[in-house]
Formats: structure tokens, C-alpha cells, sequence
């Protein structure tokens, strides 16, 4: 139990990123964290900051139906593809069983109020960034 109170434990925010909570990298022992990006309805332009970057964390990417991959990720990132409609909960916990290892973070620009409320159902934390 101890374990899982603490790998939950997700010491960022908007102003204390990634790299500032694991600080550089190799450092970190014990499992990679998991990071999921919900560029949904994001738009074509944005970019994840730089600072959110860490070779330590796995990431993955939620995109729509007709949504491409970012070139300023790596081809091989996993891609989850969200359903037109339906449950958010449903999905976001679809998404965290796809693995053995749990989605520690989601990271969205603009998360809207439906995501960040469907997230913290499944015990995951949502930063959104501009």
C-alpha cells in the first residue's frame, strides 16, 4: 500500500515541471512514470514546452479520429485514438489499462472541465497548460 500511496504522489503544477520534480535525468531510480498527452482538440500549432520533457517518463498521446501525430514527437509514441462520442471516464480508463504500468499525469492545453472531472475520477492528475 505504501507503494501506491506514493507513486500517485505527483509533485507538479503549472509553474514546477516535470524536469523540476525528477530532476535530471538517469537520476530517478524505480519505474518510469507514464504521461499521457490529450491533444484532442488541440490545436495544429501547439508544442509541448521543453521543460515538460524527461527521459524518464513514457509518453503517450490521445488524439481524435482524424488527428496526426506532432512531428516534435518520436514516430514510434503510443497513440490512443478517442471515440467521436462517448463516456470520458470510460476512455481515460481504457487508455490507463492498456499497460501495466498506471497513467501517472495527463497533460492537455486548455483541459476542459470534462476532462479534468473524468480524470480525477479515475485518480489521475491534469495540468493544463496554454
Amino acid at each position: 500500500v505504501f507503494w501506491l500511496q506514493e507513486r500517485w504522489k505527483v509533485y507538479v503544477n503549472k509553474r514546477q515541471t516535470i524536469r523540476d520534480w525528477l530532476g535530471p535525468a538517469g537520476e530517478r531510480s524505480g519505474k518510469p512514470l507514464r504521461l499521457l498527452l490529450w491533444l484532442a482538440d488541440c490545436p495544429p500549432s501547439w508544442q509541448l514546452p521543453d521543460a515538460w520533457f524527461h527521459p524518464d517518463v513514457r509518453y503517450e498521446v490521445a488524439l481524435g479520429a482524424g488527428g496526426e501525430l506532432p512531428e516534435w514527437l518520436p514516430a514510434d509514441t503510443p497513440v490512443h485514438r478517442l471515440p467521436p462520442a462517448g463516456d470520458l471516464r470510460k476512455t481515460i480508463a481504457a487508455i490507463d489499462e492498456s499497460t501495466v504500468l498506471p497513467l501517472d499525469l495527463i497533460l492537455a492545453p486548455g483541459a476542459s472541465a470534462d476532462l479534468i472531472g473524468a480524470a480525477r475520477l479515475e485518480s489521475i492528475r491534469v495540468i493544463s497548460l496554454p
